[in-house]
């Protein structure tokens, strides 16, 4: 649920301050990210013993000068009770901003580590297929077999020793 609003906030910024804006945009709200790291700032937050207008000045402290519509923002987040999705909406404008660029990334999950040289080829190889630049990043898990997921794209690809084990056998049968 939190994305969706994160996702609403995001475009709005971008519909309110133009694509050439979102990197000194995402810049300015990144500022937050240690406060937002800080326990004692979440509970300042979330406590409904402090005023809206006192937690959104608050973030804007933590934040600095910025462009007015940059600081309406926060003002409606803060008025609407929000400013806990800046972290959020902070994820969708990198997303979005890697969509123009046409920058993915890539996550690559098994259970043994693959070597640079390897990886950069299933990099080069995915990126020419999906005719996209992806960085890939590999993910270890107690998995046998292997997967490739693109979420920013709704990619994914999976070979699982299981699952190939229990198709052989299905069509073992179906023979007979």
């Amino acid at each position: 649920m939190r994305e969706l609003v994160a996702k609403r906030y995001a475009k709005a910024l971008v519909e309110a301050l133009g694509e050439e804006k979102l990197a000194s945009t995402l810049e300015w709200l990144k500022r937050s990210e240690d406060a937002f790291g800080a326990e004692a700032f979440q509970e300042m937050l979330a406590s409904p013993q402090i005023s809206k207008t006192l937690k959104g000045q608050v973030v804007l402290d933590v934040l600095g000068e910025g462009e007015a519509k940059l600081l309406n923002f926060i003002k409606v987040l803060a008025d609407k009770n929000r400013l806990e999705l800046i972290p959020d909406v902070c994820k969708e404008l990198e997303k979005s901003i890697a969509a123009t660029r046409n920058e993915y990334v890539a996550v690559l999950t098994t259970q043994e580590a693959f070597d640079d040289k390897t990886l950069k080829a299933i990099e080069e190889t995915l990126a020419k297929k999906l005719q996209a630049k992806l960085v890939l990043s590999q993910k270890r898990e107690e998995f046998e077999g292997v997967k490739l997921v693109v979420e920013d794209l709704g990619v994914e690809v999976s070979f699982s020793r299981e699952r190939f084990i229990n198709d052989l056998k299905n069509h073992i049968l179906k023979a007979f």
